[in-house]
């Protein structure tokens, strides 16, 4: 099955597990980690989520767009130990191949690279 976007888009998916407290220094660890990997050209989005439990889950998707998530595996593995410092599980993290993105306001996969001008 292939991808049907114009440009090649792939996500890195970190996964972590926090107790309620420490939920909002996680959100910073992740946007200090972040920082530099929204400088790269190839950088089309973060989506952040929590899911709210005993333990709070908690994924920080990147998108990606050419070889961006190859080029900024080095800073990656930054921000992960970054992250890993305020959980006490560790981190998990996969890489996946985007096959179609589409928002609200009509963007669809074929226009991701427009989304990082908007930005």
């Amino acid at each position: 099955m292939g991808n049907d976007l114009d440009t090649r888009v792939r996500a890195r998916v970190h996964t972590f597990h926090v107790d309620a407290d420490a939920v909002h220094g996680v959100a910073s660890a992740v946007d200090l980690a972040m920082a530099s990997l929204t400088d790269h050209p190839d950088f089309r989005g973060l989506l952040f989520l929590e899911r709210d439990g005993m333990r709070h889950e908690i994924l920080a998707i990147t998108l990606w767009a050419d070889d961006g998530l190859e080029e900024t595996e080095p800073e990656a593995e930054r921000s992960r130990r970054q992250i890993a410092r305020t959980t006490d599980l560790g981190v998990s993290t996969k890489h996946f191949d985007v096959l179609r993105f589409t928002s609200p306001d009509g963007a669809t996969g074929r226009h991701l690279s427009a989304l990082s001008a908007a930005n």
